[in-house]
């Protein structure tokens, strides 16, 4: 399926996100995508439904606790924020923050997770 995203460019996936064709070729194939370096060098978000690259530690706590896999607390962050769990936890905690803290973010993210998984979002 990838060889429909063949050459250079980009693909318009709505009015406000144009995706580069190797990075959807990669997505088709499979493959982890860095929609962390696509965003960096542009201002759009990652597509919905599309996952960021690697998992971190709250990423894979959460699993656990969740009992789901890091690639699918990846995409509930992702629909929820539009970033990893652990972007969206500095973000709020901000750059002072203390481990107490992060935690306390950290479990209510986690707890708005798991109502996007049991409402089947």
């Amino acid at each position: 399926m990838s060889e429909l995203f063949e050459g250079a460019g980009s693909v318009e996936l709505n009015s406000a996100t144009d995706v580069p064709t190797e990075l959807l070729r990669n997505a088709v194939d499979g493959d982890v995508v860095d929609w962390g370096a696509f965003r960096a060098e542009s201002t759009h978000a990652a597509p919905k439904g599309i996952t960021h690259t690697g998992t971190g530690l709250a990423e894979e706590r959460a699993a656990r606790r969740l009992g789901i896999s890091p690639a699918d607390v990846d995409m509930h962050a992702n629909a929820l924020w539009g970033t990893t769990l652990t972007e969206h936890r500095d973000a709020l905690a901000g750059p002072n923050a203390n481990g107490q803290t992060r935690g306390r973010i950290t479990r209510q993210l986690i707890d708005q997770i798991r109502d996007r998984a049991d409402s089947g979002g």
